[in-house]
């Protein structure tokens, strides 16, 4: 559930900002990875670092919205930067078609799992999938992946497969991503009716909506 961590709803602004300065944001983290040494791996302070120098964040806000009890050793900003900020703001904008009653049960990074003499299973190594974006439209199951990268022919093929496992026949998926869509996507995409690619430059409540109402 959104609510399970508050930071979230503390963030919504800056995640809103992240998401005018995306393309600015991975030039800046493509640059900085070129710098790290062969054997050297980013710590939090790397994904902090590049907030602070592309959104303009403070110290105090990045301890106020991403650290436990005011430690930047346990900051989530990793996870956040990397492609957690999309998921919040994709999740933001479905939302207000919950309020809508467009669509309901709306969850975020669920974690979906096989049933074992049904019950759900919990161990890791039974886990299939975690989706970033979960709701339906009151009969049909919707699964919603977020993509800091370009949208490939294994994104749509995995979603295809993740559609017929958890939603079977009738379920949709929606490919959001902050690259372009290239001409071949868009083709490839008209193969999979069952799966929706988003373009960055036309991704709003009212695009979603009309996905999601077959208009």
């Amino acid at each position: 559930f959104w609510e399970d961590d508050p930071r979230r709803e503390r963030r919504l602004e800056l995640t809103r900002r992240v998401w005018m300065l995306r393309i600015s944001l991975a030039k800046h983290l493509f640059m900085k990875y070129a710098e790290l040494g062969i054997d050297e791996k980013p710590d939090c302070f790397f994904f902090c670092d590049a907030l602070k120098a592309v959104v303009g964040v403070s110290d105090e806000e990045i301890s106020r919205l991403f650290c436990v009890n005011g430690n930047p050793t346990s900051s989530d900003c990793r996870k956040y930067v990397t492609g957690g900020w999309l998921e919040e703001y994709v999740y933001s904008l479905l939302r207000e078609l919950v309020k809508e009653k467009v669509i309901y049960d709306l969850r975020i990074g669920m974690i979906v799992a096989p049933l074992e003499s049904g019950v759900t299973a919990v161990m890791p190594e039974n886990m299939t999938g975690e989706f970033d974006c979960v709701f339906t439209d009151g009969w049909r199951l919707w699964l919603v992946e977020c993509k800091t990268l370009r949208i490939s022919q294994e994104t749509i093929q995995k979603m295809d497969t993740n559609l017929k496992i958890h939603g079977g026949a009738l379920a949709k998926g929606i490919l959001v991503s902050i690259r372009h869509l290239s001409s071949y996507i868009k083709k490839r995409l008209t193969f999979s009716p069952s799966v929706y690619g988003v373009d960055p430059r036309a991704l709003s409540v009212d695009m979603l909506k009309e996905i999601i109402l077959g208009r």
